[in-house]
């Protein structure tokens, strides 16, 4: 499973101890030492939509220019979080619209959403049968849905899709991780990948994490404020080591 650290912008190179990149599109927008870091790199990069951290999409004309700036290999497209029939259209919408452009050669990331898993799980084959006419490649679990409204719903929601990702031909990404633990669930299934800042939320408060280590109330580090010590740079250092050593096991 590839690692993607997601780093503050006052330390990216913490992005160099993860086995792939994710990157903020409303970063690469705004800041352009942001840019340059992640256009020179020679990385397997995925680029997040804005959803998460701004709590909904950039308009499409924003994330083309994103894309355009740094190439990443995959794209989450637009999706809106705790709306699902609202963000499987607007996905829907904006694949219809790119699929009729030449000017873009990544892959697509596709995000369901349901406020329980039936419903969750409703909108997974939806986006499958969308499959047939238009193409992506990818299915991200945001744990907007499928970890805060139960913890225990994302493992059992990515057995059954795990199950579906071999019959159609597509790739898992988890969208976010708030306890390394978790990953356990996941022995000898093909997740390709999953992008966390915990390692670094957990070092600037001065904590190790383990392979068991489990979910605690942290609030999420500031990307744009955050800079830390030098101790706690060592201790992010060695917690992204321990995510990533968990990680290759998978």
């Amino acid at each position: 499973m590839k690692l993607c650290v997601i780093p503050p912008l006052n330390h990216l190179e913490l992005a160099n101890y993860g086995t792939a990149d994710f990157i903020l599109a409303q970063f690469v927008l705004e800041y352009d030492e942001y840019t340059d870091f992640y256009a020179s790199r020679d990385t397997w990069k995925i680029m997040d939509n804005g959803a998460y951290e701004e709590r909904q999409s950039l308009d499409t004309d924003e994330l083309l220019e994103a894309v355009a700036r740094v190439q990443p290999n995959v794209v989450v497209v637009p999706d809106i979080p705790r709306e699902p029939e609202a963000s499987f259209t607007l996905s829907k919408n904006f694949l219809e619209e790119v699929s009729q452009s030449t000017e873009t050669n990544c892959l697509w990331m596709v995000v369901p959403h349901g406020e329980n898993v039936q419903e969750f799980m409703r909108y997974v084959e939806k986006f499958i049968a969308l499959r047939k006419e238009l193409k992506w490649d990818y299915i991200g679990l945001s744990i907007l849905d499928l970890y805060k409204w139960n913890f225990r719903a994302r493992p059992l929601v990515v057995r059954e899709i795990h199950y579906l990702s071999r019959v159609h031909g597509f790739y898992i990404h988890l969208l976010g991780l708030d306890e390394p633990v978790e990953l356990q669930a996941y022995r000898g299934m093909d997740i390709e990948s999953v992008d966390t800042s915990l390692p670094i939320t957990r070092a600037a408060r001065g904590e190790r994490i383990h392979f068991m280590t489990e979910w605690k109330p942290l609030p999420r580090i500031d990307l744009q404020k955050t800079r830390l010590t030098r101790k706690q740079y060592e201790l992010a250092a060695y917690n992204i080591r321990v995510l990533r050593t968990l990680c290759d096991w998978i």
